[in-house]
């Protein structure tokens, strides 16, 4: 499976832009699945306009987005507000196949440091997982990521996909804990971090791909965007030959 990841920073409050460049890259590249990183439809640090720009579940730019996916034939990750019902809001990761529509609720909220996502955000209580060709596909956010029951939760995935808002103060953690999800659970891990200063924030990119092995096979690090082949055969030889995933107990 080729995958697509997009590290640019979006243009702040301005959905319209930014619904635009996901259009433009989806009509441009030959990938299957297309991740883009948290926030990415809004900007991230957009404090009280979450209550003007977030969408409603069936939202004008969520069925643009649905029908822009559907008319390429490709698959799309995309991270955004959500208002589930009035007043109820929840930062999350929409997937969509062109056909059907399903969020990553962002279920851990950082309220520290830059962060104050529990004054806007409603924290999620699930995972979901999505099928794209013989993949079986995990989904996180951001600080989810340090909390490995989330992914325990996610049996038999392949890959987990991570879409991120991630400072220069949380690089040499995230690192750390990358390669060390890949390798626990024998699977690849596609991290997808904006890249720019917004506001006051400077995000340090570094979107990869890490192998099963832990081992890093890709990264943006000059570019802000790029493509990579995932083989599905890595994952089947890592299980096979690392015993302790074979004894992990969900």
């Amino acid at each position: 499976m080729k995958i697509f990841l997009y590290q640019s920073l979006p243009k702040l409050f301005n959905k319209e832009d930014n619904l635009k460049t996901i259009k433009s890259i989806l009509y441009n590249n030959d990938s299957d699945l297309f991740i883009f990183p948290e926030m990415f439809l809004t900007g991230y640090i957009i404090g009280d306009e979450v209550y003007r720009l977030a969408e409603t579940p069936n939202g004008k730019y969520i069925n643009d987005l649905k029908m822009l996916v559907n008319r390429s034939n490709k698959y799309a990750i995309v991270g955004m507000p959500i208002e589930e019902k009035i007043g109820v809001f929840y930062n999350v990761a929409l997937f969509t196949d062109g056909e059907t529509i399903a969020y990553q609720k962002k279920r851990y909220l950082p309220n520290f440091g830059p962060f104050n996502e529990k004054r806007y955000f409603t924290a999620g209580t699930s995972s979901i997982t999505a099928n794209i060709d013989k993949f079986t596909v995990g989904i996180s956010i951001c600080y989810d990521a340090f909390f490995p029951n989330i992914v325990n939760e996610m049996q038999d995935i392949d890959m987990l996909v991570i879409i991120s808002a991630s400072p220069i103060t949380s690089k040499s953690n995230f690192e750390k804990i990358l390669p060390a999800l890949a390798i626990d659970n024998g699977i690849y891990v596609v991290y997808v971090n904006m890249h720019g200063i917004e506001r006051w924030s400077y995000f340090w990119g570094g979107s990869r791909v890490i192998d099963p092995g832990g081992n890093t096979v890709y990264m943006l690090s000059d570019v802000d965007e790029g493509t990579f082949n995932i083989d599905l055969s890595e994952v089947k030889h890592s299980r096979i030959f690392r015993h302790a995933f074979k004894d992990k107990r969900i």
